[in-house]
């Protein structure tokens, strides 16, 4: 009875609620659960490993960072250790001025020699103002201008000792107003060890630090900074920040309480991971706060899976839909046909014939689909056949470029022994320059040459110029033997010639000058150099020749273009570097990689 009652109630369900119900069973519910699996999964898997690699990132930074500051802790320890600087600061005979500047010709020099090490700081030693050279303002200073800071009496409890101060802001009379930190300590003579005779400070950039911290891709976040131990900001990439207190006193207890450490915090009602590292030389926190959010979308290998696998279950799951409407639309046509076929059983073809032509259900919209692919497809022929007619015409706009430098070379030939009818040897040998210059500049459509070929081009090209300036543009040519076998990218030296004639000999009063072409190996690298007697050009000109966002780019465009090109295909550590002095010339020196069998 019930196996009947069964099978009736399994009659009744049409085969669209069937397969709805076997799609949401089979496809729709394991999908989901699939996916929510392997996210919560993977989600702390990838954390793990994000966090962890951003730490090592601390870590590495931390030793950068730390050779900055253990620099300046050796230059602290060799003024203060210097006996010239002892005898100055302790000396009381305040009168005699004399010897006062002679000592401080002594200081200045062993204080140029420390600076001549690194521009990375400046040195500033604070005495008596009894001293005459306390007014000096640039390395010398009164000691009565640091007595007010915060940080003096820390400096002097350290009796010699070094103190790291806070970040702040000093104004420098020759170069302006800047955020630094110091590495601070008082001077004293070994004669008399309890006296304070001046205080020294080597003061660093603050912009120097964050700079390092700018190269940390840790996210889009861009939470990275520097702190003391009491939570205090040393650098950031945020001015207004810096000096105050970011962290709240847990996560300031947690980073003091160890080295270096990662951990799960919530701000905003966002969840952040804490991670940090201490700073070997004074005990500063290197801190980054990272957005979970941000851990995800850094991890590529984890976003292509996950993009992987949500492509394969969108496409079940839009297959089984697809089929399942198919399925639906099939049923509804199947109880149509019955239909008509019942009523032309009961009442004949002429009384359902009408209702077919006004019916307007699935056969008539499938009528319509039809109709419409069927116009598609047409289209479709209509638009290869279009491009067949296209192609057909760049194939003829692609033989016409290569018939023109054809006709190029066969009218400067032509024109060539015109000249030499007439006796114009002159003309004769700057045409035949000319289209050897052009051959060489086609190079049969190659973008990669040998250096021969390239050495080849210029020299064609410096004859044109010789003609041209009536031999007031002499040049010589230095290669290493084995060099000119390895391949170059195609006219990046022609541009640099080209440079040197017209910004650099041109312009002086005779319009004359010497250009010297070297090209050796040096490890993997080829290394080229161009260099000019011209008029030279200043350190600010130099940068903005290679600046992309440079006004005066229009006038080298030859230069940046040749830099940008090295760097596109070789990377950032080739290029172009630009030695030059005013009145003396310039010399333009290209690294590429040593290319060789190029196919």
């Amino acid at each position: 009875m019930n196996n009947k009652l069964f099978g009736k109630t399994k009659a009744k369900i049409s085969i669209s609620k069937r397969m709805v119900l076997l799609y949401v069973l089979l496809v729709l519910l394991p999908a989901c659960t699939l996916i929510y699996i392997y996210y919560t999964k993977s989600s702390a898997v990838i954390e793990k490993e994000v966090t962890e690699s951003i730490l090592q990132t601390l870590k590495q930074s931390e030793i950068n960072i730390s050779d900055k500051l253990d620099n300046i802790e050796y230059i602290s320890d060799e003024i203060f250790m210097d006996k010239r600087v002892q005898d100055f600061v302790g000396d009381e005979n305040d009168n005699d001025i004399n010897m006062q500047l002679d000592q401080e010709e002594k200081i200045k020099n062993t204080l140029i020699s420390l600076t001549n090490k690194t521009d990375d700081y400046r040195i500033r030693i604070f005495v008596s103002n009894k001293k005459i050279i306390s007014n000096e303002k640039v390395n010398f200073f009164s000691v009565e201008d640091v007595k007010n800071r915060k940080w003096y009496g820390q400096v002097t409890d350290k009796k010699g000792g070094i103190l790291w101060t806070g970040v702040y802001r000093e104004n420098y009379m020759d170069s302006g107003e800047e955020y630094v930190v110091s590495c601070a300590r008082v001077l004293k003579h070994t004669l008399n060890y309890d006296a304070n005779d001046g205080v020294l400070l080597v003061d660093i950039p603050e912009r120097n630090i964050e700079a390092i911290l700018s190269t940390l891709n840790i996210g889009d976040s861009r939470e990275v900074f520097l702190a003391d131990s009491e939570g205090r900001v040393i650098s950031y990439w945020d001015k207004d920040k810096l000096g105050s207190v970011i962290l709240d006193t847990d996560e300031i207890r947690y980073v003091d309480n160890s080295s270096y450490g990662i951990k799960n915090i919530k701000k905003d009602g966002r969840d952040f991971f804490l991670i940090h590292q201490t700073i070997d030389t004074n005990g500063w926190k290197l801190i980054a706060e990272v957005d979970s959010k941000d851990i995800i979308k850094t991890n590529t290998f984890f976003n292509n899976i996950s993009t992987f696998i949500y492509i394969i279950i969108s496409i079940i799951m839009i297959a089984s839909g697809i089929f399942l409407m198919f399925a639906y639309a099939m049923d509804n046509m199947n109880k149509q046909v019955k239909k008509i076929i019942n009523s032309i059983k009961k009442e004949g073809v002429e009384v359902v014939e009408g209702d077919i032509k006004g019916y307007q259900g699935d056969l008539t919209m499938l009528e319509k689909n039809v109709y419409n692919i069927i116009q598609k497809v047409k289209n479709l022929m209509q638009e290869i056949y279009q491009a067949k007619i296209n192609e057909k015409e760049a194939r003829l706009k692609a033989l016409q470029a290569q018939i023109n430098p054809h006709f190029l070379y066969n009218t400067l030939d032509a024109i060539n022994w015109m000249a030499l009818k007439i006796n114009a040897a002159d003309i004769s040998s700057m045409v035949n320059s000319l289209a050897r210059y052009f051959r060489l500049s086609l190079s049969k459509g190659r973008s990669i040459v040998t250096i021969k070929e390239e050495l080849e081009l210029i020299k064609v090209y410096l004859n044109i110029q010789q003609y041209r300036f009536k031999g007031a543009i002499k040049y010589k040519f230095d290669i290493e033997d084995g060099v000119e076998d390895y391949y170059i990218y195609k006219l990046l030296l022609q541009p640099i010639i080209e440079n040197a004639i017209i910004h650099g000999i041109q312009k002086k009063k005779d319009r004359s000058g010497m250009i010297n072409v070297e090209a050796r190996k040096v490890g993997d690298d080829i290394v080229i150099e161009i260099s000019d007697d011209g008029v030279g050009m200043a350190k600010e000109t130099i940068a903005r020749v290679l600046d992309s966002d440079s006004a005066d780019k229009q006038n080298s465009y030859g230069l940046y273009n040749v830099n940008e090109r090295i760097k596109l295909h070789f990377g950032n550590d080739y290029g172009v570097k630009i030695y030059s002095k005013i009145g003396t010339g310039t010399k333009v020196e290209l690294r590429i990689k040593a290319m060789k069998n190029i196919k």
